[in-house]
């Protein structure tokens, strides 16, 4: 039976991936038809980023909870920063002018809203085994 940090780190897996397709789907469009799924996108340089998850992700499936949730926590931070804001603002700002559709925005927020929620979920999970692995070595 998996433990919740374990279910958390393999739906962190699946945001990732969700992600990174976004993005290469992104690629594909702006290669196809010269528009892709948002106007002033870097989608390699987004799928380089969203690759800095990976070790971190590796430092939560070897019990490291305490690097793990450091990390994860910093991460989540600037995907809201750096993931969700922008495409907020961008609504906000001009009512998504520039987005492909109301789909692609949709689905940009849905990813990395799933991811942020997922992550600091999985932050707070590994918290809470470093305390009881803590707890139980004293």
């Amino acid at each position: 039976m998996m433990t919740r940090l374990q279910s958390y780190l393999v739906l962190q897996v699946v945001y990732l991936l969700a992600a990174i397709g976004y993005n290469l789907c992104g690629i594909w469009l702006q290669s196809a038809t010269g528009r892709g799924l948002y106007e002033g996108s870097a989608y390699v340089t987004n799928i380089l980023s969203l690759l800095v998850l990976v070790p971190v992700l590796l430092l939560g499936y070897a019990r490291q909870y305490r690097g793990y949730a450091l990390g994860n926590t910093a991460l989540m931070l600037l995907l809201v920063y750096g993931g969700v804001l922008p495409h907020l603002m961008r609504y906000m700002e001009d009512s998504l002018l520039g987005y492909r559709s109301f789909g692609t925005w949709s689905a940009a927020i849905a990813i990395n809203g799933f991811g942020v929620v997922i992550g600091l979920l999985g932050s707070y999970a590994a918290w809470q085994q470093a305390s009881k692995a803590n707890t139980s070595s004293n």
